[in-house]
């Protein structure tokens, strides 16, 4: 469970994380409108609308982005992020 907050100040946060062989992401975000992007470790991005299944098709250095959607109501605020991967299918 990842937490955080996007503000003015702060309106963007990344996360990384590393897998050693092909995986599923499965992820749900609560809180404000925010913008969700996956950098894979060839450096393609796909986002901001990614689909709460995600195919990671290869290992490697994974970032995922998030920041607040300054073209939507109600931008900034605390979120909750829930990230799980599992076997490929």
């Amino acid at each position: 469970m990842l937490e955080g907050r996007l503000s003015r100040d702060q309106p963007g946060v990344s996360y990384s994380f590393t897998t050693a062989s092909a995986q599923t992401l499965h992820w749900h975000a609560s809180g404000p409108a925010m913008r969700i992007v996956l950098t894979s470790p060839n450096g393609e991005a796909d986002g901001p609308g990614l689909p709460a299944e995600i195919s990671l098709g290869m290992p490697g250095k994974y970032v995922l982005s998030v920041s607040a959607n300054t073209m939507a109501d109600n931008a900034y605020g605390a979120f909750r992020m829930e990230l799980r991967l599992s076997p490929r299918r």
